[in-house]
């Protein structure tokens, strides 16, 4: 009897060992699949936290920076329109018309309109890549892409002219160059007068506008009157 109850108790301590180890074995298991997946929560996390290197914001996306550089383009280029519209196209027009007694009258008035044009592209290119062309476009806009396409016809007709006969090539010429003219001035004087309301301390741009319209208006008429008091004397000279 001691020797069976001796052994009944050897195989419950056995198999209580056994137990015991695979409980052990499970509660292992389950510590390292808690520590993987916590070292996995761990690195997604550490993945998705935005890193310290992250590029800056764009400075244009502020309204401020923004609205200064579409001032600065505005400004810029109602300067570079009135120099080419109100000094070098009046210019090479009133060459061209009154100055042909001077050797030097078609190098300036080819110089001049050369200046026109390049002063005229530059500045639509300009005053388009900062306004883009989502922002409704006004008359003043609609009558620049006219000038535009006028200016792009008189220097690529200025540069194949003799490929045209000279009678129907001066013809057209002097046409194109005189609405273009007309149209750069007006442009100028209704861009001078969107900067003076939109801008602060720029009232007096379409009075000066005016004023230098007006003076070439004058000098053109003086010397038209010039011209034709001159015809009638040489006129008056061959039938005396």
């Amino acid at each position: 009897g001691d020797a069976d109850g001796a052994s009944l108790s050897s195989s419950s301590a056995y198999v209580g060992g056994r137990k015991a180890k695979a409980g052990a074995s499970v509660d292992s298991k389950r510590r390292a699949k808690a520590g993987s997946t916590g070292s996995t929560a761990t690195k997604t996390k550490t993945d998705d936290a935005p890193s310290s290197g992250t590029a800056p914001a764009d400075p244009l996306a502020d309204p401020n920076v923004a609205r200064t550089r579409r001032r600065n383009a505005r400004l810029a280029h109602g300067l570079a329109m009135a120099v080419a519209w109100l000094f070098f196209a009046p210019s090479g027009v009133l060459v061209a018309r009154h100055g042909k007694a001077s050797k030097t009258w078609f190098s300036t008035h080819r110089a001049s309109g050369m200046a026109v044009a390049a002063l005229t592209l530059l500045s639509a290119w300009y005053i388009i890549s900062v306004r883009g062309w989502s922002t409704p476009w006004g008359k003043h806009g609609k009558t620049g892409g006219v000038i535009l396409f006028l200016v792009s016809v008189q220097a690529v007709g200025g540069h194949y002219r003799k490929r045209f006969p000279r009678s129907k090539w001066s013809k057209w010429h002097r046409i194109f160059g005189g609405v273009s003219l007309t149209l750069g001035a007006y442009n100028c004087l209704a861009g001078a007068a969107m900067v003076g309301w939109m801008e602060v301390g720029y009232g007096n741009v379409l009075t000066a506008a005016r004023v230098a319209v007006v003076t070439w208006i004058a000098i053109a008429l003086a010397l038209e009157v010039k011209r034709r008091n001159a015809a009638v004397a040489r006129k008056r000279g061959r039938t005396a």
